[in-house]
């Protein structure tokens, strides 16, 4: 195991897959435990989380299974205090747990896009109602809010509910950073690209394709430039998973180490550009990040810049 997260506790929601293979959350959960952190499994299916929990512990890591309804608020509330119950706090909160059903505004019912809601969006606000409280009291932490590219382009398929809950997490994942920034808490939104993991076969070819996964996989090969999807779980271990930035956790005990001013939070996805500022050699610049350029060691408006004001 790593130590990079050594001593650090991290809660995964659907953290199990749902068949064979790495789903994105068996993936994440395995390598926050090769990391070095204790991690805590969470998944509605008690079967799907063992496994996860089989392979971390196979490993040599540290983790605990819950099972949990993370739609529903009384069950998340329950979840987060068995984590600290079982490990003392919570640093890192994982969202991964998502679903999709097709559909536009005529055709998806109400009860399917309360459904959608609840799945993709709501999860993520009771895990942060019930995780930041924890985190504040621990003096910080960081929540991955996992997104989508159906929340930013269309996909190919019509899924209307699903594309507003996962665009929707972008903008909830702002307005946490925002508000919490000041108490060492950063929350980021992470957009894979079209991955090929269980759900592919077990869920969506009996959706979109009447069971045809060869053709659904083609289809949606065909929908990226380099040809082909991502798959499982081929990282090597210990790199980090995507939002969690090195040094970005404090040190119990109030140690803040010094880290680079650009590894706050990930862009575009995820704080508004003008709440955070570049620092140059002589200090802030006063401009915001997305309007500065790094070069060199100084910091260069670039060419569309507008000219900054003398003073008189």
């Amino acid at each position: 195991m790593g130590e990079r997260l050594k001593g650090r506790t991290a809660i995964v929601t659907g953290a199990g897959s749902i068949g064979p293979g790495w789903g994105n959350g068996k993936a994440s959960a395995t390598l926050y435990a090769r990391a070095g952190a204790r991690v805590f499994l969470v998944d509605r299916r008690a079967e799907a989380v063992e496994e996860t929990r089989r392979i971390i512990e196979d490993e040599g890591g540290v983790c605990a299974t819950h099972v949990c309804d993370v739609t529903r608020g009384a069950e998340v509330a329950n979840m987060v205090a068995a984590c600290v119950a079982a490990f003392g706090t919570v640093d890192i909160l994982h969202n991964n747990v998502g679903a999709a059903k097709p559909g536009g505004p005529v055709t998806l019912s109400e009860d399917d896009w309360d459904d959608q809601m609840a799945v993709n969006l709501r999860h993520v606000f009771l895990a942060c109602k019930h995780v930041i409280p924890v985190m504040e009291a621990a003096g910080g932490g960081a929540i991955v809010n996992i997104g989508s590219t159906s929340g930013v382009t269309f996909t190919g398929q019509q899924q209307i509910a699903y594309q507003v809950a996962k665009a929707a997490i972008v903008r909830l994942s702002r307005s946490v950073a925002l508000e919490y920034a000041p108490k060492g808490i950063r929350c980021n939104t992470v957009i894979p690209g079209q991955m090929h993991t269980p759900m592919v076969e077990a869920y969506l070819a009996g959706q979109q394709t009447g069971g045809d996964a060869a053709g659904l996989i083609a289809r949606r090969n065909s929908r990226i430039p380099m040809g082909f999807m991502g798959t499982r779980l081929g990282r090597r271990p210990g790199l980090p998973v995507p939002g969690l930035r090195r040094g970005a956790l404090r040190d119990r005990g109030g140690d803040r180490r010094r880290r680079r001013p650009d590894a706050e939070m990930h862009r575009p996805m995820t704080t508004h550009p003008h709440a955070l500022r570049r620092r140059g050699p002589g200090g802030d610049t006063g401009r915001p990040r997305s309007a500065a350029l790094r070069t060199g060691g100084r910091v260069r408006s670039p060419p569309n810049a507008l000219p900054r004001r003398r003073a008189s």
